[in-house]
């Protein structure tokens, strides 16, 4: 994946989450990402267009700080760990994510 936006991405299909972390360092946590929507995301020839047309605000999502040099495990610990802290999740209100809409 060639991206100047994204510099890594990583898809639990078990918890349909999709973790993405951009190239300035914020990383984010979309729920409820069906695996079609995170293959799409895999072949895409721009991966932030593609970010900013089918994930932003579409999903729920969490903020989370990247450990340097991110890896899925440190992500998922980092994640859990802002769970437990009690933060709730922003919550968009759906969107087709398919469709013709674009923003």
């Amino acid at each position: 994946m060639a991206s100047k936006a994204i510099r890594a991405f990583d898809y639990d299909e078990s918890r349909n989450e999709l973790t993405v972390t951009f190239t300035r360092g914020p990383t984010y946590v979309y729920w409820l990402v069906p695996a079609a929507v995170a293959a799409a995301l895999a072949v895409s020839p721009s991966p932030g267009v593609f970010h900013n047309a089918h994930l932003r605000d579409r999903y729920p999502f969490r903020k989370v700080k990247a450990a340097t040099g991110p890896s899925s495990g440190a992500l998922r610990e980092l994640l859990a760990a802002s769970v437990k802290a009690g933060d709730e999740p922003e919550a968009p209100a759906p969107v087709s994510i398919l469709g013709a809409d674009r923003r």
